[in-house]
């Protein structure tokens, strides 16, 4: 295929049926009528463990140098029990690469509960959204943002909305903000440039 290529990646797979890699394919599929190639990737850290995991990253990123790595969030795919701590790290390693780096949050909120290991687990993972977020270069989120409670405080943080769809974002940038809040996609400007143009 002739298409600008986009890395889908995904971490560990749901069972019996991977909803995300489900839409991963689907978005692949609007995305050829784009002129895009989306390829799927998995981090494969519940069989090879975390280092080794990482290094495996490490080598596969640096072919993908200047392409858009989509990487696909929910906390249960980057850890086994929903601390998702190590998800950062993760992205660190493709921003070394030198990728343009796109999170899809398929988790949009923190999990509930009233236990103690239910707030530590929350906590873990707002940690882990915000952190993403800082480190992105563009953020795509699955429901309209108004009804994310952790994300309004990060408007006016270099943080703006966009009209383009994910397939926009990669090679058109920023737009309109007010079709941004139904598609719910934030893109992040870092210094004076815009990021994704």
């Amino acid at each position: 295929m002739s298409g600008q290529r986009v890395i889908a990646l995904l971490g560990r797979p749901d069972a019996p049926t991977d909803a995300v890699e489900e839409y991963c394919r689907y978005l692949g599929e609007a995305m050829t009528a784009e002129g895009f190639e989306l390829i799927i990737e998995r981090v494969a850290w519940p069989q090879d463990g975390w280092t080794r995991a990482a290094k495996g990253l490490r080598r596969r990123a640096k072919r993908w140098r200047g392409a858009w790595v989509l990487v696909q969030y929910t906390a249960l795919a980057w850890s086994a029990r929903g601390f998702p701590l190590r998800f950062p790290r993760l992205l660190s390693i493709l921003k070394a690469a030198q990728v343009r780096v796109g999170v899809v949050f398929h988790d949009v909120e923190p999990y509930g509960g009233t236990r103690a290991i239910d707030r530590l687990r929350r906590r873990a993972q707002l940690h882990a959204m915000l952190k993403a977020l800082r480190v992105c270069d563009a953020a795509i989120f699955t429901v309209p943002m108004e009804k994310i409670s952790w994300l309004k405080n990060q408007l006016g943080k270099g943080w703006s909305q966009s009209a383009q769809g994910q397939q926009g974002q990669l090679e058109k940038g920023y737009s309109h903000p007010r079709k941004a809040e139904r598609r719910g996609l934030w893109h992040h400007r870092r210094g004076s440039g815009t990021r994704g143009n």
